[in-house]
C-alpha cells in the first residue's frame, strides 16, 4: 500500500517522547465522524486530524469508534471494528487498544490502565502542562476517590494547576461544582473561588450568566461560558452550557486563525437522530461558511472538552 505516515507530537518530560510511527496495514485508529459525503465518503477525524475518508460500513455522524487500515489500489480504507459509539467508563479500556503510543506512555507515568488516566493525560495537554510523574499520579489518586465525578475533577484540578491557584480539597470541590455550573450551595464562598479563578491568567476563564425576564426579574435560565485562550492568547475554545427551561443546552466552539472552524452540539443528552432540527437550523445560519457542524456525545462535551486532544498528525490523502 502506498506509505501514509502519523507522527506522533513530542511530548516533552524529563525522559519522555513519543516517537514517530508508520500507519500500517492492520493497525487500528481512532476515527471520528463529522459528514456523510455520500456513496460511503465521510469527513472526519482520524487520529485527530481532519481528513475525508472511505468506509465499507455505513457510519453515523458524531460517533467514534477504532477501525483497521486496509490499503486498495493505492488508497487507504477505514473498517470500523465497532459500529457503537465508545464507552468512556473509567473501568473500560477500550480508547487505548490498538494505540501503542499512548498506552506507553500511560505506562511510563506509571499510571493505571484506564479511561481517567487517558482523560487527566489528554487535559496535561490541552493545557501545555509539563507531564511530571509525580504531579499526575497525585492528581489521579484524588480525582479517583470520588466517584462519578472522576473525569470533571481531573480537569478542575489540572486546570487550577495551570493557573497556579492553591485550593484545599473542599475549595477544590466548590469550584467543581463552579466548572458544572452548580451555584446552589456556598455562593458567596464560590464567588470568591470565580473571582480568584478568573484574576489568574491562564487558558480557561468561566463566566456564568443568569437568563431574565425584564418585566418581573423572574430567572427562567441560567448556565455558564467557558472561553480557552491558547499560548498566542487568541480565543481557541468556547464552551456555552445553558440550562433553558428545564432543558439542557451545550455548544462547543472552536475557533483556527482567530475564526470560528466548528460548533458541535448537544441538547438534553439527545441522540443525534432527535437533533436533526436543530443542525438544520444552525447550518442555515451559517450556510457558505467553512465551519463544520456536528452533534456530539454529551459525555465528550460537558466540561473542557479535551476528548478532543490528539497526539498525531496524518500527512497524505486517506
Amino acid at each position: 500500500m502506498a506509505t501514509r505516515n502519523i507522527i506522533t507530537n513530542q511530548l516533552s518530560t524529563q525522559n519522555l517522547k513519543v516517537n514517530v510511527k508508520n500507519l500500517t496495514q492492520g493497525e487500528s485508529v481512532r476515527v471520528k465522524v463529522l459528514a456523510d459525503l455520500g456513496n460511503g465518503k465521510y469527513q472526519g477525524f482520524v487520529s485527530g486530524v481532519k481528513v475525508s475518508f472511505t468506509s465499507q460500513n455505513p457510519l453515523k455522524t458524531g460517533t467514534s469508534f477504532f477501525a483497521k487500515v486496509s490499503g486498495q489500489n493505492g488508497r487507504i480504507i477505514l473498517i470500523p471494528q465497532n459500529q457503537e459509539t465508545e464507552n468512556f467508563g473509567i473501568n473500560n479500556l477500550k480508547l487505548l487498544d490498538g494505540n501503542e503510543s499512548l498506552l506507553k506512555l500511560i505506562k511510563q507515568l506509571s499510571l493505571p490502565q484506564d479511561n481517567l488516566s487517558l482523560h487527566l493525560l489528554k487535559q496535561f495537554i490541552q493545557l501545555k502542562l509539563p507531564l511530571e510523574n509525580q504531579k499526575i499520579n497525585k492528581f489521579y489518586n484524588f480525582a479517583i476517590k470520588y466517584k462519578g465525578k472522576e473525569k470533571r475533577l481531573a480537569e478542575a484540578i489540572s486546570i487550577l494547576k495551570e493557573k497556579s491557584l492553591e485550593l484545599d480539597e473542599n475549595q477544590i470541590l466548590e469550584f467543581l461544582e463552579i466548572w458544572d455550573n452548580d451555584f446552589e450551595n456556598h455562593q458567596e464562598e464560590k464567588k470568591e473561588i470565580l473571582n480568584r479563578f478568573n484574576s489568574k491568567k491562564g487558558n480557561w476563564f468561566i463566566f456564568p450568566f443568569e437568563i431574565i425576564d425584564c418585566k418581573d426579574n423572574n430567572v427562567f435560565g441560567k448556565g455558564n461560558l467557558k472561553l480557552f485562550f491558547n499560548q498566542s492568547q487568541s480565543l481557541e475554545k468556547l464552551n456555552i452550557l445553558t440550562l433553558y427551561k428545564a432543558n439542557t443546552f451545550l455548544f462547543n466552539l472552536s475557533f483556527k486563525n482567530k475564526k470560528l472552524s466548528s460548533i458541535s452540539y448537544n441538547l438534553d443528552n439527545s441522540t443525534e437522530e432527535k437533533s436533526i432540527g436543530i443542525e438544520r437550523a444552525i447550518k442555515q445560519k451559517f450556510q457558505g461558511k467553512d465551519v463544520d457542524i456536528f452533534w456530539q456525545d454529551y459525555n465528550e462535551m460537558i466540561g473542557s472538552g479535551c476528548q478532543e486532544e490528539s497526539f498525531s498528525a496524518v500527512k497524505g490523502e486517506v
